[in-house]
């Protein structure tokens, strides 16, 4: 596996247009997500709300989370991360068996304010991406 010490990250930005101020919206919509340093795709969103922001519940308690990875190597793992009072745990977790590439949707019927979530990928070499979290308002 790779030795994080001494690898670069990455960071993913998704931004409506490739100008330094359509990067610098992404950045502080905080529409993000960061690797160790592998090229991974990731996007990730709750209800259509995307990755680094709030979604307002009114009321629900069921939200539609989904997400779409592509890996540089064969994917190992695919979590989603909840925190619930304090701690964090993992809402939903998949093993894909010899693909780069995974869809998911996911619901969680048990979401309350003050919650948020983010989603985690680990390749088969290492490597690992993490989305910005969702916060439940």
């Amino acid at each position: 596996h790779i030795d994080q010490a001494y690898q670069p990250g990455l960071a993913g930005v998704f931004s409506q247009e490739l100008t330094r101020e359509g990067i610098w919206e992404g950045l502080t919509g905080r529409d993000t997500y960061a690797t160790t340093g592998a090229r991974i795709l990731l996007r990730f969103e709750v209800e259509g709300v995307p990755m680094g922001q709030a979604l307002v519940l009114d009321g629900a308690s069921t939200v539609h989370l989904r997400g779409r990875v592509h890996g540089t190597d064969l994917l190992d793992r695919v979590e989603i991360v909840k925190l619930v009072e304090g701690e964090f745990v993992v809402l939903w977790s998949e093993r894909p068996a010899g693909t780069m590439d995974l869809s998911l949707e996911v619901a969680d019927e048990a979401v309350k304010p003050g919650q948020l979530c983010y989603l985690r990928v680990r390749q088969k070499d290492g490597h690992t991406a993490w989305s910005s979290p969702i916060w439940f308002d």
